[in-house]
């Protein structure tokens, strides 16, 4: 008999409803929640998914004439079935005036988890190339 792990792609059907919220403090500045519930169509997934998110935008911090960053924290409650934690997360991108590309990173880590994980940090690094508006459908 062969005892040898086998790596399988599944895929499911959600049905989800999420509500976004969001209050400008100021031109830069804002918050706002992310609310999100989705029931999975499968036998053999997790059925209920929740997540409430409390999150910052902060956007266009000048860091030179030439440079500036965006950083979004967010902490988050997420509850798969009868698993549940609270995360924090966040996101912050340097980039070029007037120049396509930027990079990101992300870094989520667990405050207090039941929801089985690999690891307890989770980060990655991003470059993202942004087309010009005038590519943006009107």
């Amino acid at each position: 008999m062969d005892s040898a792990l086998k790596d399988f792609t599944t895929v499911n059907r959600y049905l989800a409803g999420e509500i976004y919220p969001n209050y400008s403090i100021s031109k830069n500045i804002s918050t706002g929640l992310h609310l999100l519930h989705a029931y999975c169509l499968e036998k053999d997934a997790i059925k209920h998914t929740s997540m409430i998110t409390l999150r910052l935008n902060f956007n266009n911090i000048k860091l030179s004439e030439r440079f500036y960053m965006r950083l979004y924290p967010q902490v988050y409650y997420l509850r798969m079935d009868d698993n549940d934690g609270f995360y924090f997360t966040s996101t912050l991108t340097l980039a070029k005036k007037d120049f396509p590309l930027s990079v990101s990173s992300l870094v989520s880590t667990p405050f207090q988890t039941t929801i089985p994980q690999d690891k307890n940090l989770i980060w990655n690094v991003s470059l993202t190339y942004s087309f010009n508006k005038e590519y943006i459908a009107k």
